[in-house]
């Protein structure tokens, strides 16, 4: 049987949206900042193929489950 230290090594973090954006440089924008407080953070267009004018693309903010309550805090958002 396996310590609880052992096993949580061995569990995958999952991906979470914290925040969704009706445009990329939005998007981009919150998740500098996310990354400045180093929280490594994904940007995911939500539409597929070439992108519109200006970027204007919904998009998700993706970090890792372990950082989504810090990240939602940094962003001003309600926690989850």
């Amino acid at each position: 049987m396996m310590d609880t230290h052992q096993q949580s090594r061995g569990e995958s973090i999952q991906e979470v949206v914290v925040a969704r954006y009706a445009g990329q440089p939005e998007a981009e924008m919150w998740a500098e900042l996310l990354r400045n407080e180093g929280i490594p953070t994904a940007v995911i267009q939500l539409l597929p193929g070439a992108r519109l004018a200006w970027g204007m693309v919904p998009c998700e903010l993706r970090v890792r489950s372990t950082d989504a309550a810090r990240a939602r805090g940094v962003l001003g958002l309600d926690p989850r």
